[in-house]
């Protein structure tokens, strides 16, 4: 239970909001009925969980009626969701998601400052090139050579920081591909082995290799 008490019982049934039981000690007694919000996870006695969080019992919700009793659609949770169910019960899929995500999160993080750097960079382009030539056409020569330098000066800052912000945009795009490629093999892997999605669509993906990073196409 989410309140830390841990009760041995005889589950009846497992529905969208509550869960039916008996007590352990008394098969044939009374049913009791609790909240599955109340619950952290069912642990049965072949050594199986069942863990119950929000984005779960929605997504088994939605999908009561889809063949897959007993299992949560783990295609339909987000990505923190599904890194949160695999480290609570699959282990082994666990490791190669998270590599996955943090690539992911390394890409992102480059990428969000690289385009303000970008487009930080281009607007002070603009604006040095539009001054400039505002200097270059003025026939009463109000711009003296100061200000040509320091207009000459904001195209040469915007450049530079221009640049480096498409640096951090081309970094960031194969690391979030290499990372998308390899929580999606997960994802595929738990489809096929826990809820008999075996149609999975081939796929062009960023991977690396000893020879550096290339694209490949994934069945």
């Amino acid at each position: 239970m989410k309140n830390g008490d841990d009760i041995q019982t005889m589950v009846q049934e497992v529905g969208v909001t509550d869960v039916k039981y008996k007590k352990f000690d008394n098969p044939n007694g009374t049913s009791y009925t609790v909240k599955k919000s109340d619950i952290l996870m069912i642990r049965y006695a072949n050594g199986t969980k069942d863990v119950f969080t929000e984005a779960a019992d929605q997504a088994k919700s939605q999908n009561g009626n889809s063949g897959m009793s007993g299992k949560y659609n783990f295609l339909q949770m987000d990505d923190n969701e599904q890194e949160s169910y695999l480290q609570a019960n699959h282990p082994d899929l666990y490791e190669r998601f998270h590599t996955g995500q943090k690539l992911s999160s390394v890409g992102k993080g480059l990428r969000i400052p690289g385009l303000i750097l970008a487009g930080a960079g281009f607007g002070l382009m603009i604006a040095g090139a539009v001054s400039v030539d505002n200097s270059n056409n003025d026939s009463y020569n109000n711009y003296n050579s100061s200000n040509d330098l320091a207009n000459n000066d904001m195209y040469i800052v915007g450049t530079a920081i221009c640049s480096a912000g498409n640096a951090l945009i081309l970094i960031s795009i194969p690391l979030s591909a290499v990372g998308g490629g390899i929580k999606k093999s997960v994802q595929n892997e738990y489809g096929t082995k826990y809820l008999g999605a075996k149609n999975f669509k081939g796929q062009f993906q960023f991977q690396l290799s000893r020879y550096g990073i290339g694209l490949a196409y994934v069945f």
